[in-house]
């Protein structure tokens, strides 16, 4: 190989972060955004703010995508451990209705059912 041809560096190469749009300019991309249908990306430290739902469009879709809090579903400090389960579908679907039902989740339906067979009050 020869060294006489372009020799690229770009790691030396830094490129500038695009320039913050001016107060102004941000509203005017939030409205053109809201009134395309966008919805709000905003971090979950701003869920407290009222969130507005479009007049027309997908009106029907609004609450569903509206920023909601989220609910701790286990505690961060227990270990936890994954487990996939193969069964026939009748069963399957059995486990899901149940859980439905009775508004569980997969873990805490499993946790009911061994406390069940284990004898152990609710």
């Amino acid at each position: 190989m020869s060294d006489t041809g372009p020799r690229f560096k770009f790691a030396t190469k830094s490129v500038p972060p695009p320039p913050e749009p001016t107060p102004e300019q941000a509203a005017r991309l939030d409205e053109a955004a809201r009134q395309a249908g966008f919805h709000s990306r905003q971090p979950a430290n701003d869920i407290e703010k009222p969130v507005e739902r479009p007049a027309e469009g997908r009106a029907g879709q609004a609450g569903a995508l509206a920023p909601r809090r989220r609910v701790a579903r286990r505690d961060p400090d227990m270990p936890s451990h994954q487990i996939y389960v193969k069964g026939p579908v009748v069963a399957v679907n059995r486990f899901i209705a149940y859980c439905d039902e009775n508004r569980m989740t997969y873990i805490d339906a499993i946790e009911d059912l061994l406390d069940r067979a284990e004898g152990k009050p609710k």
